[in-house]
């Protein structure tokens, strides 16, 4: 559970770079 608390706190930066696009818990 290291990527869930990492997009937490850089869920932006996270998403650029895991390329989530709507996996992230904020929609």
């Amino acid at each position: 559970p290291e990527i869930s608390m990492t997009w937490m706190k850089n869920g932006e930066e996270i998403a650029q770079e895991v390329d989530y696009g709507g996996v992230l818990p904020s929609g």
